[in-house]
């Protein structure tokens, strides 16, 4: 592709990014309803597995894969592999960590 078509597909992601923000942040309010949620759900950059998070986070395995498919279903992680990788983070829909998370580099959207 060239340059002109590059710059008009960043442009056209922009938009539809900043049209859904509602709609995302919505749907990540009602899902991520704790804080162990919102860990998790941080944490999940396409490179963690369910036992190493659950391990890291104290967190039952099988609740965090139960979350997986829910959030999956919602559509706000997708998968990649043998694991799953959020859409954005927390920080990018201006909703507060817990104390003590720190958020990740934004996840990178591959094509």
């Amino acid at each position: 592709m060239d340059q002109e078509t590059n710059n008009l597909l960043r442009e056209i992601l922009l938009w539809l990014r900043f049209q859904s923000l509602d709609k995302a942040k919505a749907a990540v309010s009602s899902l991520l309803d704790t804080d162990k949620k919102k860990i998790i759900f941080e944490h999940t950059d396409g490179k963690a597995s369910s036992r190493g998070l659950a391990a890291k986070h104290t967190v039952d395995r099988g609740a965090i894969l139960r979350w997986w498919g829910d959030w999956f279903t919602a559509g706000i992680i997708v998968k990649k592999g043998d694991t799953y990788s959020r859409l954005f983070s927390l920080k990018e829909l201006g909703i507060k960590l817990p104390d003590g998370v720190i958020s990740k580099d934004p996840v990178e959207q591959e094509s």
